[in-house]
Formats: C-alpha cells, structure tokens, sequence
C-alpha cells in the first residue's frame, strides 16, 4: 500500500486508490504518517484535529472511530501484510514502511542530490533533485489544508519543497542551465521574496543571461522587501552579488569547462535509417457486455468484427496503422513526430465514440449491449527498420511488452500512459498520477485546448437570441430568470455559452463557474458559487490579491445596511477571499440566507448580473438547490444560465419546473451541414490565426483523409471530448 501527502491525500494498493472516510479520518490517516513509525499521544492527536479549545466532548470517541474505521481500510479482511495501526500507550503508532510514503522517499531522493552536488557531481544531482520533484502534485495535503487545517509539519514540507527547489537550481546553475532556469526562478522569487537563496540565484542566471539590469532590479525589490517589512538589510551574500553585479566581476561568469560541460551535446552522428526514431503504441481492448439475454456466440463475433472495423478506421484518421488485431485487442503504431498526442487523441475518440449513441455497437437487431473499453499508450525508440512504404510496421519486443503492463492495469474506460509519453503530449491533456510518477491516467483534453471560442456559432442563431432576450427582460424588469441549456456531449453547449459571454460581458456584471468532475470537491460547493457571485457584484477581478479583494468588499458594503449590520454582512462575504479567516464550515455561511439576499437586493447595480455554468449535471443536490432557488429572488435583474446533459432532469424531474421565471433550451444533434460548416472553418484557418492552446484540435481534425460521414463521425467525436475543469477554490491564496 502506497500513501501519498506531496499533494491531495492518497491511498493506493496495487495501483487503485483506496477510498478514505471523512475529514476527521483523512487527518488522523494524514498526521499519523507525518509522524510514522512513532507513538503519537491521543491528546496530542486531538490537537491536531481540533483548533485550541475548540474540541468537542466526544473529541476522543470521535479520534477513536477514525482510528478503527483507518484499520479497516490498512488491513482489510483477510489480509494479513501492509501497514498497521497499533495502540501503543499513551496513544497510537503507524507501522509503515518509509518506501510507502512519497514525503519519506522525496526526502531519501533530495539527500542523495545534495550528496552529489556536494561532490561535484551537479549533471546527476540534477537529474536526482528533478525526479524528487516531480513527486509532488501540489501543496502538501491540498484537501486538508482546504478543510482549515494547518499544521507546523505541512509548514516545515513546504519549507522542504522549497529548500529542494533552490538545491536544484543550483545544480542547473552549475551545469551552465541559467537561460533554462529562469522562468521558475522568477516564480519562486516572487511567492517567496525573502529567500534570499533563490533570489541571489535568480540575479546569477539573469545576468549571465545578459540582463544585468534586470538581475539589480530584483536586489532593489528584495531590499525594499526586507527593509519595509522588517527593518532589515539583505545578508552579506546578497550584498557581495550586488556589488560584483555592479563591477562585471569575472568570477561571476561561468568557468569554460563547465561551459562545455552544458548540456547543448554536439549533434550526434547521423543515424542509420530507422534507428533514433521514436514511435508511440497503442493499444485498445474492447469488450462487448450484453444485457442479461442468451446470445450466439456467432452474434457476439460480428458485433466483435464491426468494432475492431471502427477502431481500425479511427486509427486510420490520425494517420496511425492498426498492425496487428488479437481477440478484443488492437495494436495501433504512430511513427510521426506528433506521434504520442495522435496515440492520445485516438485513445479518447474510441472512448468517446464507443460510449455515444451513434457509436458502432448501435443495432437494432440486437439491443441492449454496452461496451467496455481500456486502453494503454506507449512512446519510446523504433527498431531498425522499422518503416515499410512510408508506413511503421515494428514494434520494440520491450515497448510492446510494457505496454501490455499498462493495459492489464486500465479500468473500464481507463486510458493508461507510460512516462515517455506523458512527455511527448506536454499539457495538452488533463492527467492523474497512478503509479508514483511511473503511470498516468488520461482524463481528457484540457478544456482551454478544445477552442470552442475559435469556432463559429452554427445552428444556434436562435437558441443564442432566445437568450439575449431573456437578458433584457431581466435587465428592464429587474426581475431574475433561470435558464437551462440541455444537450448531449458534442451538442454545442459550451460554445453558445461562450458567444453568450462575449455578447453581454460589456453590460453585465459577469460570473462563470464550471462545475468539475468530482461532486465532492470543494470548487463544486455552494459556497465556491457564492463567492464568484460576489467577485462580480463587488468587481473583484481574478488577479487581485486578497486585500484588494477585501477592501472592494468593504467599499460594497459600507453604505449598504444600518452601521449596526456592516460588520456583519462584511463578515459573511469576507471568507470567501480571506485566506486567514474563520473556516467556511465554522461560519457557515450558506446559512446565512436573510444576509446573502439582503447583500444581492441592496447591491447598487448599474448592469445585471449574470451568473453562466457549464456542466450543472455534475452539481451535487445543495448545488443543484441553490441553483434553483436563485430565481425566486424578488427584485433583482439576474439571470442564470446553466447547461447540462439530459442526465440533470433524468435525476431532478422537477428541475426548475412550475416556477415563472424558469426556462429550458433543448439543443438538437448539429446537422450534417453544420458539422461540414465547421471543419471547413478549421481547415481553412491558416495555423497561426490559433495559439497554441488550440492547436492541437485544428492538427487533429487535418489529420483525416476520410470524407462524408466518418469524416463527420470522427469531428463529432472531437467536439464531446470534455475534461474535467474546475475553478479555484473562492479564497483567493
């Protein structure tokens, strides 16, 4: 079993996550392994989970319930290895293994970088220092701490992080990386000003990057930094750069052995035909699963052959070649430069496609199928000889193999890559780490690379009016009106909220909230809504800190409610930008109903206010109510508009039903037409009128040399693929 606090907290056995109970449990899991292999006291573990003075009566029948709930999912019946948590006076000790833990693993992997260093050796401790910190996922125990809860330990990983960070900066300084280095050392100086460390480092790579200028305008910042908040001078180091910045002093150049030494190899020699390539594999196994009827088994092998002929011709589009199809699995190869992504693309179009009603399993001679898809990507070198007539035919035995590994390991709809491949497809998907580093699972296409606002409105002229209608009305009638947008996946939806944004962003104030993928996040919560509800009223935009926050809260305020009811209603808006203030759950803030609408119908609004959502269908039932529920505000020219998969009425069948205010927009399949009117729109762009985030969509859709219906199929396939996209949290950090 594997433990994970470089990030969200995790539990994994044998590659799968292991689901954990509530807050309480999650700390209790989470603190004991901060202090593993060591007895921790109970009173000292009701500290942890409880602020000072503030612990329940039942505290420690609370403490004792997580502990036993935790030993039910250590050691689960029947199992007798693992870790184990036993009592041990005057509390209790987590028996693991230090490879278990990824902290414990970052902190063996950091000490051996530094060793190296020390000796010399920068080129491996660089490559050590950067795989120890490639181990994290983000801030030590992110849904903790989103929970209220901060511990010395996570201040001292944070510190250890950063220490690591610095180590390997002055590894790549010392192999001559400085130019490379820069951008995360600009990042690092600015959230953390008085680390002189990275600061000095920062001055070093600019100026042997050529920019003295800029590297003396970063000691005038850390100086006016230091001097303004805590009446000090920078150290003697910081003081010494200066002035040999100032003097061009030679020692700061780069001594030419180490020069040599960078890595800009010379070209190697030209390889042999076939050698030095890299190709990507991919490997689908689908699985046909009736319903509970009796089926011939000559039924099942054409409805197998109708499959692997549709994934054949999906493979074909990206340019990749189906080289070999065993039972339910197929082996596709893609040997262009852009090989990996194609691999990617295809593995979600199948997924997509396979899970769509108009997918190849649709016959209505036999209903009642579904199918089972996995999937595996894997990139690494071509053998020799690996083209035949302009096409790959070869496989390395040791890729071929490890993608097998990757396959056997996928869920049911799991699309598994390896790390060269992770490499290869950049950020153009959202991934989940499965194997500590080793395996990811592909979630979906990023939703800022989809380019929806690059595409033109097409058959939905109509639905888009119906809507700006609907602003005015509440606009001149200040009067609030929900509508849902439905649709199936590829239906236009995000799109037409899209141009809906851009037609009434200038006479609006103007929220946005996606809901993402996991109902119990903290970013798909009632209080995240709130929250981006009063950005818009107050005019708080994205990039203001939290005092600027604050202060525009206060100026919204004041004014609003009698002198007696300004502290608080200032109070319950506060939290949601105020890092260091009261939890949200202590406020509780969604109680706070007569103050949220006093706030709304005081507001002085010069523009209505319009809150969008995209996927409501993923909304969890206290989203969903108070979601419902704005329309009955009295009064105030608002107007929701929210889209969602037929899903949302199938859950909710009253969903904004009877209410007067309320209205649905069904969005048909695009035609035929509408569907051709969009990939001449994409084919005939010329590649540089997209940025990058986009690019990858338009390269796709060139990428097929099919027409007429699978050319559209295809097409259809891309516009439903849809990643989970999420907001941060509202308290701005």
């Amino acid at each position: 079993m594997q433990f994970r606090i470089m990030g969200p907290l995790e539990t994994i056995d044998d590659g799968r996550r292991v689901a954990l109970g509530g807050t309480r449990q999650r700390a209790t899991l989470g603190y004991l392994l901060l202090h593993a292999n060591r007895v921790v006291s109970t009173s000292r573990l009701v500290s942890a989970l409880w602020p000072l003075d503030d612990s329940p009566t039942s505290a420690r029948k609370i403490l004792q319930n997580a502990i036993w709930g935790l030993r039910r999912v250590l050691r689960p019946e029947g199992s007798g290895a693992g870790p184990e948590l036993v009592t041990q006076l005057p509390g209790y000790r987590l028996r693991v293994d230090p490879d278990d833990v990824d902290f414990f693993r970052f902190q063996r992997d950091i000490r051996a970088g530094r060793e190296k260093l020390a000796a010399g050796a920068a080129e491996e401790a660089a490559a050590v220092l950067r795989e120890a910190l490639l181990l994290w996922r983000g801030p030590a125990m992110a849904d903790l701490v989103e929970a209220g809860i901060d511990w010395p330990e996570l201040t001292a990983m944070r510190n250890a992080r950063l220490d690591a960070m610095e180590d390997y900066f002055e590894a790549e300084l010392a192999c001559g990386r400085h130019t490379a280095v820069i951008a995360q050392l600009e990042t690092m100086a600015a959230g953390s000003a008085l680390r002189e460390r990275s600061c000095r480092q920062l001055m070093i790579a600019l100026y042997r990057s050529g920019r003295q200028a800029d590297a003396l305008d970063v000691y005038s910042r850390v100086r006016a930094t230091l001097v303004g908040d805590l009446g000090l001078e920078p150290g003697g180091d910081l003081q010494a750069l200066q002035h040999a910045i100032l003097n061009q002093d030679a020692s700061l150049t780069l001594p030419e052995a180490v020069v040599v030494r960078a890595p800009t190899p010379a070209p190697p020699p030209r390889p042999e035909p076939g050698r030095g390539r890299q190709v990507s594999v991919l490997l689908v196994r689908t699985t046909l699963v009736p319903d509970a009827r009796s089926v011939q088994a000559d039924e099942m092998d054409q409805m197998m052959a109708g499959v692997a002929r549709w994934v054949t011709g999906t493979v074909e589009h990206f340019g990749g070649a189906v080289t070999a199809a065993i039972g339910s699995v197929s082996v596709a190869l893609f040997g262009s430069e852009d090989g990996a992504e194609r691999a990617v693309l295809v593995a979600l179009a199948i997924r997509e496609g396979l899970n769509a009603p108009s997918g190849p399993v649709v016959n209505p001679g036999a209903p009642g199928f579904e199918v089972c898809s996995h999937a595996a990507v894997g990139t690494g070198p071509a053998p020799a000889g690996h083209r035949r007539e302009g096409r790959p035919h070869r496989i390395a035995a040791t890729l071929l193999d490890s993608c097998h590994t990757l396959l056997s390991r996928a869920d049911a709809g799991e699309i598994r890559v390896d790390a060269a491949t992770r490499g290869a497809i950049g950020s153009m998907v959202h991934l989940e780490d499965r194997a500590d580093g080793r395996e990811w699972a592909v979630r979906g296409v990023r939703g800022d690379y989809v380019g929806h606002d690059v595409m033109p409105t097409v058959e939905r002229e109509f639905e888009l009016e119906l809507l700006c209608d609907l602003f005015d009305r509440a606009s001149h009638r200040a009067t609030p009106h929900l509508v849902t947008v439905l649709g199936e996946p590829g239906t236009g939806k995000t799109r037409i909220l899209s141009e809906f944004e851009r037609v009434v962003s200038p006479r609006s104030h103007l929220a946005r909230f996606v809901v993402g993928r996991t109902p119990s996040s903290v970013e798909d919560s009632v209080f995240a809504v709130q929250g981006e509800l009063v950005s818009a009223l107050c005019g708080i935009r994205s990039g203001d800190s939290h005092e600027e926050a604050l202060v525009k809260v206060r100026r919204t305020v004041d004014g609003m409610v009698p002198p007696e009811r300004v502290e608080h209603l200032y109070a319950c808006l506060s939290v949601f930008f105020d890092p260091d203030g009261p939890p949200a759950e202590r406020l509780d803030v969604r109680s706070e109903l007569d103050d949220w609408r006093l706030f709304l119908d005081r507001t002085a609004l010069r523009h209505p206010l319009v809150l969008v959502i995209d996927d409501l269908h993923r909304a969890d039932d206290d989203l969903l109510d108070f979601v419902n529920g704005l329309a009955d505000f009295a009064e105030i020219p608002l107007l929701v508009v929210a889209s969602a998969r037929p899903e949302l009425v199938q859950r909710r069948g009253d969903w904004s039903g009877g209410k007067q205010h309320c209205a649905m927009i069904t969005l048909d399949a695009l035609s035929d037409a509408a569907v051709d009117q969009l990939i001449d729109h994409v084919v005939a762009a010329e590649p540089d009128e997209h940025p990058d985030p986009t690019s990858w969509f338009h390269r796709a859709v060139r990428a097929t040399s099919s027409a007429g219906p699978e050319r559209r199929s295809y097409f259809r396939s891309l516009l439903s693929m849809r990643p989970p996209r999420r907001l941060r949290a509202a308290g701005r950090r």
